[in-house]
């Protein structure tokens, strides 16, 4: 699941913030951050730009989303800036955020925007849930089970991402 692994990257992202530059285990941290980076920017779609919900699987009833992919142009943009990442990492954000803003950027007719194909919500665990679509469908990490989930505009797990991800563009972009 793209969202499980775009927070595992951004907590490591934010953890490299706070820990202090002669912290032991520092390098271990930068190391595993590239490691999983790696092959995340191995299921980057490559006409897109973007993820697919669950990211190994090809199937037609998986489809590309957003809130992942902001998660991860965030953490490619920002590590890179701050050298945890080399500059081919960065090249795959600004991919990402051109891929973000083409395929789930919808500018509404009152002129705000949306960011559209949102996972609602994904999680693991012994029962149903509240937010499955399907009750009889165990929350078990199957493909099947993130294909029964919701897709909603305007996630809250999105829209810090994307901001985030502005933020580091812009910041590049004026060579900051």
């Amino acid at each position: 699941m793209g969202t499980g692994i775009g927070v595992y990257t951004m907590a490591m992202i934010e953890v490299l913030d706070a820990l202090p530059a002669n912290d032991a285990r520092r390098a271990e941290l930068i190391q595993l951050l590239n490691k999983t980076m790696k092959s995340v920017v191995h299921y980057q779609d490559k006409t897109s730009g973007v993820w697919f919900d669950v990211m190994d699987v090809t199937d037609h009833r998986n489809y590309l989303e957003s809130t992942a992919s902001c998660m991860f142009a965030y953490v490619l943009l920002k590590g890179s800036r701050l050298g945890y990442l080399d500059s081919t990492y960065r090249q795959a954000g600004f991919k990402a955020y051109e891929g973000i803003v083409h395929r789930f950027i919808r500018v509404n007719a009152d002129k705000t925007i949306s960011l559209t194909d949102c996972c609602a919500v994904s999680g693991l665990g012994p029962g149903p849930g509240l937010y499955v679509k399907k009750p009889n469908l165990k929350r078990d990490g199957s493909f099947e089970y993130y294909m029964s989930e919701p897709v909603r505009d305007n996630d809250a797990k999105g829209i810090g991402p994307f901001i985030w991800a502005s933020l580091e563009v812009e910041g590049l972009n004026n060579g900051l």
